[in-house]
Order: structure tokens, then C-alpha cells, then sequence
């Protein structure tokens, strides 16, 4: 087994970066905190390891609600926040081949705050129970990471975290995995009540721990999470990839029954655990210079643990420690502090001074004399450590580790790069690049720079606020004497990774990431609790309603979730449950959740309609002033009044077949108008003849169309769907699919009962098109009206595989390829809002590049194919790769019908001539389809 640690985070008591573990082990500080605590049972303890920000989290950034956090374990929440830190900090979220191929391992133990917190309030919710036991932890790091691995916990109880280390080696070394991820994190929700000393039991009296130390009196429980990263070493220096440490071998075994009772701790299963190491790492136990004890620090525990080290190392002196003295009891994570210490151990070169010690115990030095604890951190050139972790009940490990000695030596012929600096939050943007600016300018190590360098141009997720530093190394006498850094200028990322791949030969080396917006989301032992979770004011259905809402619904502000509609809400099918119930416990309402799902209402006309007890004839009535007793003259007058007044094109048919009620069918087409506001129709609209949908192009605008159908009379209706502009706020936050949701609804409002359509569009309208076909096809009614997808020049789904977003440059060059093939045409760049044009374009080319379907379609497709190619050049910066348009047809079972058209990918759309000749040749295909 060749096993590298590529990345790590971790958060423990004092300590959330490497200056203040560094303060920690050299100074050996005991971190644990005295406790105020107004209780006079004198067997209460009055001291805690106690972590920083364990009651805070970020919801937003992670995609969660507040209602969500505050019912969620924080070692869940831990776990998930110290997972993202270590893969963006070391630079592993880039390739998502290697994400797809990547395993989770957690080692966490049951909930304390779950029992201590939200089970004591009453009964719990579904969604609140799953998302605090353990068995979740690591798939929901996997979902929320999009890994694609293996992914479960692991418990065997304090050597729960070797454990699940033995099985994310052994996935990576059967090639089951690309890259393996192990967490521990253990959190005592209530650590600042201290704990409950019981005589004779493990815990300390004192409130020190102090393994196998002659006043050692039991352990103290302690806090913490650790996550690290694994690769095959082969592949990790291969990528160059930054290797903390090599894992040789994870030796597991079981006590049995061969000890005094199922808790006690046995010899016979500790020596058996470290001799499969050794003989699995073909070496010998007299390499190891260290060994990070189990270190129970109870009498009976010492003196096992130095009984096994006698039967299995035979130096001289043995060197141990461990790091309970500083840390407390990690309990499932105890294994993962112990590989941190010898992590830092190889970077320092150092055998730091145990906390706590004054002298070993008498017993531990008769069992086994050739035992040694330093008192004095000692420099030492340590390569070879072995790591105990040994758990209640008998599952017992041992990891031994070893130093890389590997250095790559690159030399680098250039000393000025650009580089960005990503940030998801505008808001943090500017501090972000602040802090990278200075950790850049204090390095003082050549390689160690190159590896930032590395790391922030080619490893960094592409995100919504960037800014480019420019980075001057200055040497003297071939060292590294200083570094300048600027910001100023935009460079295009494609050019710079080209330019500047000498940096792939650099060791990537960590970053600062930006800061998360951390808020207390807690749920205290003597909160009052309320069911609903929130107060409700008597009287004032609406806002108790809307109340629901906004606690699952809190990641979004108070405007977008009144207008979004309920089948855009983001949210998870239990907590949809949940929420549903809430809302029957105040109207009386009963909801189908399928029903829910499916309602084109906002959720303001939603909570309107579930709180009123108004039916709606009467409200129609009220609204446009009709008599309920209308006579047929009267109702035809009515329609002509009110399809002038609103523009609508309601017959009386439709009348009729709605028991001739002219209010509730005027109101329904008024409000389907005011709900699909960007759909336009091109020469009128008439409900006798067929319909054919144009989507939008990237950038919204349905302008371009106009000179495809220039003759005044159609046998079919030509309708435009347009960018919803009005509705950005929330549109923005759409992807591919639910941006075809909308566009189907609308779609179905207008054709459903009519009769045959056609869908399609320009360039990005054919491909979503092809998504909101996928959708129709569990609507039957609509499906086997839709009669063909027409797509003109539209990559296949292929084209748009690589994630690159699209930086300033791409649109620049886009902009003048529009101006450039428009000098003929009749649509102009100033002629709409530009910065709503490239938001929309910019949203629609992301959309593209994250979706994906298997889906094959039983439908006819028309293809038009531009006879002349696009610019490759523009192709290349926007990261979209030219395939062959017919490709198409492997996303559909029916022959494809293609045609080649005069122009390229732009000119067809800004050039009058040139879009004529395409509106005929779509007009000739439209009329054989409608058989007009």
C-alpha cells in the first residue's frame, strides 16, 4: 500500500490553522477550558474542550435553510464545511473525473445534539432525525460535493476513524477510487456544562489528561473534526499534487473474547493490529522512530497499551506521545488527531513535548522499560511514525506513516504570472484577494510560491467574482528575495494556463479560501419550542403561512420567494412533506405534495388562495363587474370588452365549455398572460391553427426571428419565448431544467387541448427545447401533440462538456462577432440592454455547460446546419467544442432530418437575406409537418 495524504482541514479546540497547532505542540498546551457551571454536584467536572464556532455555519453558501442548520448535527455541518476546505484549499475540485471516482469515509458517533438538544423538546421531524444520525454524514458530503465514490460512516467506535482509513486505503488501492476522503468529527454539544466524573469509570477526576503518567487519572471527553484527502502516490506525484504524509499500511484486528470483559481493552487484539501493519507494509517495527499512542490515560489502559508495544517493537528506546494531553478524547476521531501530529511532526522535524507529563508511571516502566516520553520538544529528523487507535468493544488499529522524501527538481524559466483569484461572494471578494495578496508576498520559498501559483491559475473553480494578480518574482543570486504583487488588468484564463505551463511542474501548495459567513444556528436545551418552529400571530393566516415558507425557504430574500413559483421552490422532498403539514395545521388544507410540485403558482397567490375563504367565482365577479346571470348577447359583449381591455383571445367556446362562467375564463387567460409574460406572438394569435414555440437564443432576445418570418400570413402560429428579464432575480439562480420547467408551463397553458405544435430554436433555444421535450413526455395529452424539435445550428450536448465559465474576454470577443455580422441586418448590439443581454448570455452558456441527460427522445428532429464554420478562435474562449451537428441524432430514436443553410452560426440570425432564406426553409418543413 502506497497511500498519499494530499489535502487536509481540521477545527479543534484553540486551533483552526497550522500557527496556532504549531503554538500548541511546541509549547505542549493542554487546551481545555474551565467551565462556569452553576451545579453542586461535586462529581461534576468543571472543564471542556471546547471548540470555537461549533454552534455557527454558513447556510447559504452550502445551499441549506436556517430551519435546516439549526435541526442538523453540527459534526454533520463540520464535517460537510472542513470537506469543502480541504478540497479547494489543496486544489482537488477541478477535474471532475477524479470527483466522479471519489469516496467518502466519515467516523462519526451518535448525535449529541440530537438527544441532548431536539429529542428532549418532543417528537422530532423525519428530515431532523436524518439529518443527525450517522449514517447520512458522508452521503450528504457526497451530494453536496457532487463525489461520485463510495460513500458511507464508519463506526468500530474510538477507532471508528482508523477504521474507515483501512477501507478508503483499500478502495484506492483496488482502483475502486480516483480519491478517497476521511472525516472525523466528534462535537459534544453541551461541552461547556463540563462532564460527569463516575469513580472508577474512564473519566478524569482532575480534569487533566495525562497518558501514561505517574498521576494519570482517566481522559478527558474532547471536540474536534479533521478531514483528509488520499490519492494513490503514484497518481499524487504524478499530479504533483502536495504530500503530507504516505500512509504504508492500516492493521486491523479484533480482541475477541480474549480479554477480561467486552469493554476492557485486550493485548492480544492490540499486538495482533500493529503486526498486520508491519507484515502488510513488508518492514519491520524497528523502522518506526514514533509511536502516537492510543493514550487513555486510565491506569488499566496504560498498562495494556505498554504490555502490546513490548510484544511488538524491540528498539532500544521507543519514543511515544500523544496528543490526548493537548486535545482530550476525540472518541471516533481520536485516530485522525494522532496522523495530524505526525503530519506536523514530518514538516517540523520535531518530537514535541507531551502536555501534562512530569514523569511515567511506575507501572507503565516495569511493564515496559524502554518506554521514553519527552519532557522537551526535541528536534529530530523523523520519517516513520505508527499511529495506535484502539476502540471500545475491541476493534483495534495501527497506521503507519512515513515522510515523502520525494522532491521534484523543476527549473522555471519565467518570474511574472498572472493569476485569479476566485470568489462565490461579492461581498468577501475583495478581502479574499487581500489575503491571498499577502500570503503570496510573505513567501519566501521559490517552490513553495510556484505551488500557489499553480494552485490559483489552474486548479480554482471558476466563479462568479474574479480579479487577476499580477506576480513579479524578484531573486537575488538565484534566491528568492521578494514578491510584488498587483491587481490590475483582465487576462484570459485559456491564454495564461497556456503560457505559463511550466507551473504544472511546481508541488501545488495550499491557498487562502474565502471566508465563509458564519451565523449561530442552534437549537439551546431550554429553548421554548414551538412545533411549527416559529410563532404565529392568532388571526393572521397569510403571514403564518408565508411564516412556513420562509423557514424552509430562508436561503432566499422575502421578494423572490413571493414570486417564485412553488414548482421552482428548491427543496428537499421531506422537508416539502413537513412543510405541507404545517400549513394543514393552520388553513385546514389538505396539499398533494405531486400536486405542489407541479402548481405554476407563486407562492404569494399560493398562501392568498390557501388563507381565503372567497370562492373564486365570486371573486371574478366582484373584479370585472359581471352579472352572473348573463344572457348569451351579453356574454359575447363581455368577451369583446375584455379580450380589447387585456388583450386576450378568448372565444366563446372556451366559454362554453366553462358553463358559460366569462369570469373565471377571462381571469384565468389574464393571469396566464401576467404569469408568461415573455411569450409574444409574431403575426397574432389564432386558437384554430397550430402553434410553433421559437425559444431565445443565449441572451434572450427573440429579435433575430423577426426576419425569418417576414410574410404577414402563417397557417401557424409563430410564438417567441423570450428571456423572462422581469423575473431575473430569481431566474438567475435557475439551471437548464428548471428554466425548461417555466417554458413548458407556459407551453402547455397556451396549446394543451388545441391541437399539434412544434418546439425549437436558434442555437441555445434548440437545446432547450430538447430538455423541455424530455419533460413533456410525462404529460401524454402534450406529448403526442408535439409533432417535431426544430433546432437551428445547436451544439450537441457533447460540445458544452468542459465547465470553464465564460470570462470577460469570451464576451468581448463575442460582442464584436455580433457587431462584425450585423453591418446588413436589422438588430443592432445598443438596441437592447446590454447588461441584461450578457447577464442572460453569461446564465445561459452556464446552464449549458452543467447539463446533462441519457435521455434518447421517440421524436422527429429538424437540424439546419450553417454551411460555413464559426470562429474557432471565439469556440476556443468560450470553452465549446465544434462536433459534428448531426451528432444529434444519438439523442433520438427516429431518423433526424437535416439540412445545410447558407451563413454561420451568426450571420443567420443578424443578417436579413441570410434569415429569410432560413424562414423558408423552416416554413417548407413546418407545413408537411401540419399537413397545411
Amino acid at each position: 500500500m502506497q497511500i498519499a495524504i494530499v489535502g487536509c482541514s481540521y477545527e479543534l479546540p484553540k486551533v483552526i490553522n497550522d500557527t496556532e497547532l504549531s503554538y500548541v505542540f511546541e509549547n505542549s498546551v493542554d487546551t481545555v477550558t474551565d467551565v462556569r457551571v452553576d451545579d453542586n454536584n461535586k462529581n461534576i467536572v468543571k472543564k471542556a474542550y471546547r471548540l470555537k464556532n461549533y454552534k455557527m455555519f454558513d447556510p447559504e453558501f452550502f445551499g441549506y435553510s436556517d430551519s435546516e442548520i439549526k435541526n442538523m448535527d453540527p459534526q454533520h455541518r463540520k464535517l460537510l464545511e472542513n470537506t469543502w476546505k480541504t478540497l479547494t484549499k489543496y486544489g482537488l475540485r477541478n477535474d471532475s473525473s477524479i470527483l466522479e471516482r471519489t469516496g467518502v469515509f466519515s467516523a462519526l458517533s451518535t448525535s449529541d445534539y440530537l438527544t441532548k438538544n431536539l429529542i428532549s423538546k418532543g417528537k422530532v421531524e423525519y428530515s431532523t432525525y436524518i439529518n443527525n444520525i450517522p449514517d447520512t454524514a458522508a452521503s450528504k458530503v457526497s451530494f453536496k460535493m457532487g463525489l461520485g465514490g463510495a460513500s458511507f460512516n464508519i463506526g468500530s467506535a474510538c477507532s471508528s476513524f482508523g477504521t474507515a482509513l483501512h477501507f478508503a486505503c483499500s478502495e484506492l488501492d483496488n482502483n475502486n477510487l480516483d480519491m478517497a476522503l476521511v472525516g472525523g468529527s466528534r462535537i459534544i454539544s453541551d461541552s461547556d456544562q463540563g462532564y460527569v466524573y463516575v469513580p472508577g469509570g474512564i473519566f478524569s477526576e482532575s480534569g487533566v489528561c495525562r497518558p501514561f503518567d505517574k498521576d494519570a487519572d482517566g481522559m478527558v471527553p474532547g471536540s474536534g473534526v479533521i478531514v483528509f484527502a488520499l490519492k494513490r502516490l503514484k497518481d499524487a506525484r504524478k499530479e504533483n499534487d502536495s504530500i503530507l504524509a504516505i500512509i504504508k499500511a492500516v492493521g486491523l484486528a479484533n480482541d475477541g473474547s480474549k480479554k477480561s470483559g467486552f469493554t476492557a481493552p485486550g493485548v492480544w487484539g492490540q499486538t495482533q493490529a500493529m503486526k498486520n501493519a508491519y507484515v502488510s507494509a513488508h518492514m519491520s517495527s524497528s523502522e518506526v522512530d514514533y509511536v502516537e499512542l492510543h493514550g487513555t490515560g486510565t491506569k488499566i489502559g496504560d498498562a495494556i497499551e505498554a504490555t502490546s508495544l513490548k510484544q511488538v517493537f524491540n528498539q532500544d528506546k521507543l519514543i511515544v506521545g500523544s496528543s490526548k494531553a493537548n486535545f482530550g478524547h476525540l472518541d471516533t476521531a481520536s485516530a485522525a488527531l494522532g496522523i495530524l501530529k505526525a503530519i506536523w511532526m514530518f514538516k517540523h522535524k520535531v518530537i514535541p513535548a507531551q502536555a501534562n507529563y512530569t514523569e511515567t508511571s511506575d507501572m507503565v516502566k516495569k511493564i515496559n522499560p524502554r518506554i521514553k516520553i519527552f519532557d522537551k520538544t526535541t528536534k529530530n529528523d523523523i520519517h516513520t511514525v505508527g499511529v495506535n487507535s484502539f476502540g471500545m468493544g475491541g476493534t483495534n488499529a495501527h497506521i503507519i506513516l512515513m515522510d515523502d522524501n520525494y522532491k521534484p527538481k523543476s527549473k522555471f524559466l519565467s518570474s511574472k504570472y498572472n493569476v485569479p483569484v476566485f470568489s462565490r461572494r461579492k461581498a468577501n471578494h475583495k478581502e479574499h484577494v487581500k489575503l491571498v495578496k499577502e500570503t503570496l508576498q510573505r513567501c519566501t520559498n521559490d517552490n513553495q510560491l510556484r505551488g500557489m501559483l499553480r494552485n490559483l491559475l489552474y486548479c480554482s473553480l471558476e466563479d462568479d467574482n474574479c480579479t487577476w494578480l499580477t506576480i513579479n518574482l524578484i531573486h537575488k543570486n538565484h534566491v528568492l528575495s521578494s514578491v510584488v504583487v498587483q491587481s490590475n488588468g483582465i487576462f484570459s484564463l485559456t491564454d495564461e494556463r497556456e503560457k505559463n505551463a511550466e507551473l504544472l511542474k511546481a508541488t501545488i501548495q495550499p491557498v487562502p479560501l474565502e471566508r465563509l459567513n458564519l451565523r449561530k444556528l442552534w437549537v439551546n436545551q431550554d429553548d421554548f419550542y414551538s412545533e411549527n418552529g416559529l410563532e404565529h400571530s392568532k388571526g393572521d393566516n397569510y403571514n403564518n403561512v408565508l411564516k412556513i415558507f420562509q423557514e424552509y425557504c430562508s436561503s432566499m430574500s422575502y421578494e423572490d420567494l413571493l414570486h417564485c413559483r412553488l414548482n421552482n421552490l428548491r427543496i428537499d422532498s421531506f422537508l416539502l412533506i413537513e412543510l405541507l403539514n404545517k400549513i394543514k395545521k393552520i388553513t385546514g388544507k389538505v396539499y398533494n405534495v405531486t400536486d405542489f410540485l407541479n402548481s405554476n403558482q407563486t407562492v404569494d397567490v399560493f398562501v392568498k388562495t390557501a388563507t381565503s375563504l372567497k370562492s373564486n367565482k365570486e371573486d371574478n365577479e366582484k373584479e370585472l363587474d359581471l352579472n352572473s346571470k348573463s344572457t348569451p348577447v351579453e356574454i359575447v359583449e363581455q368577451l369583446q370588452k375584455y379580450n380589447s381591455k387585456y388583450d386576450l383571445t378568448v372565444s366563446l367556446a372556451d366559454v362554453m365549455k366553462n358553463n358559460n362562467d366569462v369570469g373565471t375564463v377571462i381571469m384565468k387567460y389574464k393571469k396566464e398572460k401576467s404569469d408568461f409574460d415573455f411569450i409574444t406572438y409574431l403575426n397574432g394569435f389564432y386558437r384554430e391553427r397550430p402553434d410553433m414555440y421559437l425559444i431565445h437564443p443565449a441572451g434572450g432576445t427573440t429579435m433575430g426571428y423577426q426576419h425569418f418570418f417576414l410574410d404577414d400570413y402563417y397557417p401557424y402560429n409563430v410564438v417567441l419565448v423570450n428571456f423572462p428579464f422581469a423575473h431575473n432575480e430569481y431566474i438567475k439562480h435557475y439551471d437548464m431544467a428548471q428554466l425548461a420547467s417555466l417554458y413548458k408551463d407556459a407551453i402547455s397553458s397556451i396549446s394543451k387541448g388545441r391541437g399539434n405544435f412544434i418546439i425549437g430554436g436558434y442555437s441555445f433555444g434548440g437545446n432547450i427545447a430538447f430538455e423541455i421535450a424530455r419533460q413533456l413526455q410525462t404529460d401524454v395529452s402534450m406529448s403526442d401533440h408535439l409533432k417535431a424539435l426544430l433546432m437551428i445550428d445547436s451544439h450537441p450536448i457533447e460540445a458544452y462538456s468542459e465547465k470553464a465559465a465564460v470570462n470577460k474576454e469570451a464576451q468581448d470577443m463575442m460582442e464584436r462577432e455580433i457587431i462584425q455580422n450585423n453591418t446588413k441586418g436589422i438588430q443592432t448590439a445598443n438596441q437592447f440592454d446590454k447588461e441584461s443581454f450578457f447577464e442572460s448570455w453569461t446564465l445561459n452558456h452556464k446552464m449549458l455547460k452543467n447539463y446533462s441527460t441519457d435521455q434518447v427522445l421517440d421524436k422527429k428532429l429538424i437540424l439546419l446546419i450553417c454551411k460555413d464554420k464559426e470562429n474557432q478562435n471565439l469556440m476556443r474562449k468560450l470553452h465549446i467544442k465544434y462536433l459534428d451537428k448531426r451528432r444529434w441524432q444519438e439523442r433520438f430514436s427516429k431518423p433526424i432530418s437535416y439540412s445545410y443553410i447558407d451563413g454561420n452560426h451568426y450571420t443567420i440570425y443578424m443578417d436579413t437575406k441570410l434569415g429569410a432564406k432560413v424562414g423558408k426553409v423552416i416554413d417548407k418543413y413546418i407545413r408537411s409537418l401540419f399537413v397545411v
